[in-house]
């Protein structure tokens, strides 16, 4: 454990991380350029940082043009390989998708989102 403590200051902290589950990347540059999600790879919801999340979503909805929040989530869910949208991945989404709304790479308009 002390080993990990020593080297985590050298490494980019993701600002999207919620405090209890930091996700770390080897620099800033390698965060934000990240545009992959990876599919059905067995992990946890809580180990999937934010971006894929984001990036999941982008890609959804680029596929349908618009759609409404909740089938957005539910897409997002499945291809990153959850056969069910629980809360945790519920939550994990709607976190996504507020980012990609605040950050102005997605509008919501008349209850669907669409790409900017």
């Amino acid at each position: 454990q002390s080993l990990v403590d020593s080297l985590l200051p050298s490494f980019y902290m993701d600002p999207m991380s919620d405090g209890k589950n930091n996700m770390y990347w080897i620099d800033k540059v390698v965060a934000f350029d990240y545009s992959y999600y990876r599919v059905e790879s067995k992990r946890d919801i809580s180990d999937v940082p934010v971006i894929e999340l984001m990036n999941a979503a982008l890609y959804a909805v680029e596929q349908q043009i618009s759609i409404p929040r909740e089938d957005l989530k539910k897409v997002v869910a499945t291809l990153l390989g959850f056969s069910r949208k629980g809360s945790n991945v519920d939550l994990a989404a709607e976190k996504a998708i507020n980012q990609l709304v605040r950050t102005g790479k997605l509008k919501e308009e008349n209850g669907k989102l669409s790409i900017i």
